[in-house]
């Protein structure tokens, strides 16, 4: 499917595709979505809500008004990137340990935000690496998968990113580890 060379491509393609999905957002839906992409970190205390049921009410709205607004489901597959700092933190082993995952399949319990722009994740998502060290993940998002496209209706100065936020419920499998590159990346495949 798509990679670096057609990344653009995919970001006009999801642009028309989401056409009517975003003119459908509410206010509010905008509203949390820009509160999503600040500067604060306040996704993390959406985060905290979604695993850990944190009693924190303008968390708990934002996290609402995200799961009605990140369900355009995509009408074909794209291929998007995720970066970690830390292999501990983000999966319990070193990034040379990755193998151990392959076959895994788990239901995602949070949001999570990937990019159709590998260099802007290795660039601002893998530095500095942490304990662990550094993991890219390639997340092939399948035809069917609920999302949205946050670089269509999100901050303006964010749109470089092209984020896709994929809700909470959708299938991850882990089915292979490149190590050919400088930094170990997770083949992933993500279904609804």
């Amino acid at each position: 499917m798509s990679n670096d060379a057609v990344d653009g491509n995919d970001t006009a393609i999801l642009d028309r595709e989401v056409r009517h999905w975003a003119t459908a957002l509410t206010a509010d839906q905008r509203r949390a979505i820009l509160r999503w992409q600040g500067r604060d970190r306040f996704y993390e205390r959406v985060q905290a809500v979604m695993t850990l049921g944190i009693d924190d009410p303008e968390a708990v709205d934002a996290a609402g008004l995200l799961l009605a607004a990140a369900t355009h489901k995509l009408q074909r597959s794209y291929t998007t990137w995720r970066g970690v700092r830390s292999s501990i933190d983000a999966y319990g082993l070193r990034s040379g340990e990755l193998g151990q995952l392959i076959g895994t399949s788990v239901r995602i319990n949070r949001f999570v935000s990937v990019s159709l722009r590998r260099e802007v994740v290795t660039d601002e998502f893998t530095v500095p690496e942490m304990s662990g060290g550094a993991v890219l993940s390639r997340m092939m998002l399948g035809a069917g998968t609920m999302v949205g496209w946050l670089a269509s209706v999100g901050r303006p100065d964010s749109r470089y990113q092209a984020e896709v936020l994929l809700r909470p419920g959708n299938m991850q499998r882990i089915v292979g580890v490149d190590t050919s590159g400088d930094i170990p990346t997770l083949v992933v495949e993500v279904a609804p």
